[in-house]
């Protein structure tokens, strides 16, 4: 479903709004702009694709570099923006096997389905999350490239591993090498709470906007 210019002009202002550090420098190449806190929502043809968030972030023409990065790709059926979950800070995991879920953090590989499921709960909207310890985007050809370690989580299949290619034109997101991989047998009955949540949330804000 797509949206209205106002919409996606509001989620661009709220990110904006949440990078509270702003340095310029110069280059042989350019402006360069340091921003800390970043927040980046990106779209096509009023749909919103995915919001790239980091700790820190360098944007030299059509390059940005992010600097602890997290990309949540949004769900295709999205019914509107707000019903989006702000995960700014998210990190990686730290550990390779928990009993609980951290806050704040990606769960490691091999994490119990109970723990999983709490996971993706509260966030019916997101398809996949990526984190790294860096990503270079490209806005021009809409490719994001890693070099270090990788987590990638969705609710059919986890994967870690070492650099990462993704592009938003292909569809695809190819993990380079140290590959491991948990496929989710059960992964249809996740998606399909993942939709009805998501539903009843957008229901909910439908019902508080229309007092």
């Amino acid at each position: 479903m797509g949206f209205s210019h106002v919409k996606i002009f509001r989620v661009i202002l709220l990110a904006l709004l949440l990078l509270p550090s702003l340095a310029m420098a110069a280059s042989d190449s350019g402006v360069s702009a340091t921003l800390a806190d970043f927040t980046l929502p990106h779209y096509r043809k009023n749909n919103l694709q995915f919001v790239l968030y980091g700790e820190r972030a360098v944007n030299l023409g059509a390059i940005i570099t992010v600097y602890n990065p997290l990309i949540d790709v949004v769900v295709r059926d999205l019914p509107d923006v707000e019903v989006i979950t702000i995960l700014k800070g998210m990190k990686s995991p730290d550990s390779p096997k928990i009993d609980n879920l951290v806050p704040g953090r990606l769960y490691p590989l091999h994490t119990d389905y109970r723990l999983i499921r709490d996971f993706w709960r509260p966030i019916p909207h997101s398809q996949v999350l990526i984190s790294s310890g860096s990503v270079v985007y490209d806005k021009n050809k809409r490719t994001m490239t890693g070099d270090g370690v990788v987590h990638y989580r969705s609710r059919e299949l986890d994967i870690d591993g070492e650099g990462f290619d993704a592009s938003q034109e292909a569809k695809f997101v190819h993990v380079r090498r140290n590959v491991r991989v948990v496929y989710r047998p059960y992964a249809k009955e996740l998606k399909d709470e993942a939709k009805k949540l998501l539903n009843e949330k957008w229901n909910k804000i439908k019902a508080k906007n229309s007092r």
